[in-house]
């Protein structure tokens, strides 16, 4: 679960950067946010049984 907010918080702050920087977004940065995403799910899901 942790692994999952520290991707899914770094993917956010890289998104927001490139955003004010003006660049662009590619394919990796929608992996890295499911991968995170993903993650996040599985720690939650894991952390209720």
């Amino acid at each position: 679960m942790l692994a999952g907010l520290v991707i899914l918080a770094v993917v956010f702050v890289f998104i927001i950067v490139m955003g004010l920087i003006g660049g662009t977004h590619t394919l990796y940065t929608l992996l890295a946010l499911l991968a995170g995403l993903g993650l996040l799910i599985a720690g939650l899901l894991r952390r209720r049984r």
